[in-house]
């Protein structure tokens, strides 16, 4: 648990609300810039999470319920309007997926807010962590997220072209995206 909340707390050093979700749709631990948020996120009964708007809370429910039932793997982004004076924002379902289920103690999935004027910055260990990526593959992906190619990637890291192909293929594989603009478009509001 102290590794969950350890990553919970990279989300905070970030400026980032985040809280681990278990199997049954509840919340599990969060960190402190989570607690604004209350009131546009509602914990119900048995700490149950639900979103304040009817449309994005169906969406919510709809995610965790394909994630209880292992089936999806990538994730999930739902918009959440603006009410009175709160602000709009994202919220973010990420499946915690294969060996990060050891370190995320019985968790399912991690939600990770983001609103539309910042992007969250995600530390290298904590994308291991959700995807069970290499630290040199968490290395490669961020360069994808940043905008490199792969030759320009092979000129920064000085390796054969060929092992950062293979790098990119097990990045995407162990994201469960198809091609890099998949990959771009499904993480970039994740990126460094």
């Amino acid at each position: 648990m102290q590794r969950a909340q350890a990553s919970l707390d990279s989300f905070e050093r970030a400026g980032s609300p985040a809280a681990l979700i278990g199997g049954r749709g509840q919340v599990t631990a969060t960190n402190p810039s989570f607690e604004p948020l209350l009131g546009q996120v509602i914990i119900r009964a048995g700490d149950k999470i639900a979103l304040e708007d009817d449309r994005a809370n169906s969406l919510l429910q709809k995610s965790l319920s394909e994630l209880a039932q292992d089936r999806i793997h990538d994730t999930r982004s739902i918009p959440v309007p603006g009410r009175d004076d709160n602000p709009a924002f994202i919220i973010h379902v990420l499946p915690i997926r294969r060996q990060a289920r050891d370190i995320f103690s019985r968790a399912q999935a991690m939600l990770v807010v983001t609103t539309s004027d910042r992007s969250l910055r995600i530390e290298a260990s904590l994308l291991c962590e959700l995807y069970d990526l290499t630290r040199t593959e968490a290395a490669v992906a961020n360069r994808l997220l940043e905008g490199l190619s792969i030759n320009e990637i092979v000129a920064e890291r000085g390796v054969k072209r060929e092992t950062v192909r293979t790098q990119v293929k097990q990045v995407l594989a162990k994201t469960g995206c198809q091609s890099q603009a998949d990959f771009i478009r499904r993480l970039a509001s994740l990126a460094m």
